[in-house]
């Protein structure tokens, strides 16, 4: 077989969806739950008793760590390999680690100390290449290709086909391997899902991270908070610091347990004092406790580098990391002709009502009319006959078809309702831009969504289109047709991102 990008895309395809014989290890033995982690092999007294994560997983039959011990000493890797900022959570990590990487990368710029800073995150985006990252760019399809067969090729002499890497374990190796073969000085990685038996906890970090932790998106009947805590909670180890967001009372004792249990100093971080009062990277409370996270994350990071007591991180790294902090997808603005494109990738009924207020400050000029201007405004709309000026809104909206999902459309269309920003269009569509991967379960999602909506907006015009491409080139023929319009693209990380790459040419491909 050619050593191309492409042969590498269709036999990393190929793993999906296989199902393999647990291997007869003790981590195998000690499973009661998941699919989407790792184990260090150690049974707890402590363990939940809702063993229902293997929801979240991508191979419920399996823990995600199944084999990955056996297939790291194969290709050589050891954990000296490169220092690691290690972080779980349920929400907010992949933002934590790319502040914890903004920080860095001006900390690196002005001393020239890491020369190369590795990134896996986002391990669940379309685009292969995009969670492997080296000084903030994906690695290239050459390198990927090349790094790719070198891994095939060594796990496939020395296991059999069945005892191979399923997708996600086998994109995480050849992450692995990338950075092994590219030196770079340190990796910061964000967890599959879970923790305790997640396929990323292998490491020995030098610091740990955990993000915010609840069970919102969590269909009915599945795990609990406090599950999900404990699985998070497995990513702590002896000796390294573990820094977490203040939680909820009980996810702290969850994980001020595991901790113990690890031998790990667990530190629960408030904001930080040196955060600016006002930054673009920095619009909500949860954004302002992830960034003080990762400031504690980078501090032990350089104060395990340096002899010193003070963490070298300047004020001048901070605010530059700040200003230089950039996530496709995520409060991201696109002028294209006379249509302006408000992305955000806002996907849980708490969070994407900010989604809605910038988008409605940003082209709503109602929104920020105090209560007695807009009282007059709408008077005189009423008495005069008067139709509302401006180019016409468009919300594009896309879900993963799970549990939660019309009640983040309900958030949704009252936030912008709250803001007095009115979508003349609405369209539903679904993750997916290939029409042969859509579902019937993504037909009737759409379709309940769309009846949602109707029940608290019976004004707006509402769509369906499956295929999220042909649903950005219908929001454009209403700019078309009008003149402009300004259209807020949100829902998801998949969807924003297939809308960038659409919109934008230049965007990185599969």
């Amino acid at each position: 077989m050619e050593r191309s990008y492409r042969n590498a895309i269709t036999l990393l395809e190929s793993r999906k969806d296989r199902i393999k014989p647990n291997r007869r290890s003790r981590a195998s033995q000690l499973l009661r739950r998941t699919g989407c982690g790792s184990s260090n092999g150690e049974d707890s007294s402590t363990e939940p008793k809702n063993n229902r994560l293997s929801t979240l997983g991508d191979n419920p039959t399996k823990p995600g760590n199944d084999g990955m011990n056996e297939w790291l000493d194969a290709l050589g890797y050891t954990y000296r390999e490169f220092n690691v900022i290690y972080i779980a959570g349920t929400k907010g990590k992949a933002s934590t680690c790319m502040f914890v990487k903004s920080f860095l990368s001006s900390y690196a710029s002005r001393t020239g100390v890491l020369r190369k800073i590795g990134l896996y995150t986002n391990p669940y985006s379309p685009n292969i290449r995009e969670p492997i990252k080296i000084n903030a760019k994906p690695v290239s399809e050459d390198k990927f290709a090349r790094y790719f067969f070198q891994v095939w090729e060594i796990l496939s002499s020395k296991f059999a086909e069945t005892m191979m890497p399923d997708f996600m374990q086998l994109r995480l190796l050849v992450a692995i391997y990338t950075f092994m073969g590219e030196d770079v000085d340190v990796v910061i990685m964000e967890t599959h899902c879970g923790g305790e038996t997640d396929a990323t906890n292998f490491v020995k970090p030098t610091a740990v991270g955990i993000a915010q932790i609840n069970a919102d998106h969590i269909e009915e009947g599945g795990p609990s908070s406090e599950d999900l805590a404990w699985h998070a909670g497995g990513i702590m180890k002896l000796e390294a610091p573990a820094f977490s967001i203040p939680q909820g009372p009980e996810i702290g004792k969850v994980l001020e347990t595991r901790a113990n249990e690890k031998g790990a100093a667990l530190n629960f971080v408030t904001e930080d004092h040196r955060l600016p009062i006002t930054a673009h990277a920095l619009k909500t409370d949860i954004k302002r406790s992830e960034c003080s996270l990762a400031l504690a994350l980078t501090d032990a990071y350089l104060l395990s580098l340096y002899s010193e007591k003070s963490p070298p991180l300047s004020s001048e790294d901070i605010s530059i990391g700040l200003d230089r902090f950039f996530w496709p997808g995520r409060f991201q603005r696109l002028e294209i002709g006379q249509n302006s494109w408000f992305l955000d990738g806002a996907h849980h009924f708490q969070t994407i009502p900010k989604a809605a207020e910038w988008f409605a400050m940003g082209v709503c000029e109602e929104a920020t009319l105090s209560p007695f201007s807009y009282a007059i405004r709408r008077l005189k709309q009423t008495v005069f006959n008067c139709e509302e000026k401006g180019n016409p809104k468009v919300v594009v909206f896309g879900h993963r078809a799970r549990g939660d999902g019309e009640k983040v459309v309900e958030s949704l269309a009252k936030a912008l309702e709250k803001h007095r920003c009115k979508a003349k269009h609405v369209i539903f569509t679904t993750d997916w831009d290939d029409t042969s991967k859509i579902t019937d379960s993504d037909i009737s999602a759409m379709r309940s969504y769309a009846q949602t909506w109707q029940k608290l907006s019976p004004n707006s015009s509402i769509l369906l289109e499956p295929n999220n491409a042909a649903a950005i080139d219908l929001a454009t023929k209403i700019g078309y047709q009008n003149h402009a319009m300004e259209c807020l693209v949100t829902g998801s990380l998949y969807l924003t991102g297939s809308a960038l790459r659409h919109l934008d040419p230049t965007a990185e491909k599969v």
